[in-house]
């Protein structure tokens, strides 16, 4: 069986490939396109949009604190060219991985 990459390894592989951690989500939005469902992500402290895609509706990780591994990408949209970041695999659905919330009274 082969060794899954660790985040360390791709950044290395991979010169363009950008990882963030506990990073907060500020908007989640799920919408149905074909057999997938797109889903879009605001960070907090970023005004580029992170897409990505899965085969169910996900729940909402809005409040929620992930870690993102990504590329940037230019999407033209009405016009415009738009900044995105899209997941480090587009072909397939990408799993954000959602860190516990630290609140107040954590250690």
């Amino acid at each position: 069986m082969m060794k899954k990459k660790t985040v360390k390894d791709l950044l290395k592989t991979h010169e363009k490939l950008v990882h963030s951690e506990n990073v907060t989500v500020i908007s989640h939005v799920q919408r149905e396109q074909d057999d997938w469902f797109i889903n879009t992500v605001m960070i907090k402290g970023c005004d580029t949009p992170f897409k990505y895609k899965r085969k169910k509706v996900y729940k909402s990780l809005n409040k929620q604190q992930v870690n993102m591994t990504y590329y940037t990408s230019v999407e033209t949209i009405a016009g415009f060219d738009i900044e995105v970041m899209i997941p480090d695999d587009v072909d397939s659905h990408v799993d954000l991985i959602v860190t516990p919330q630290m609140t107040q009274d954590s250690p």
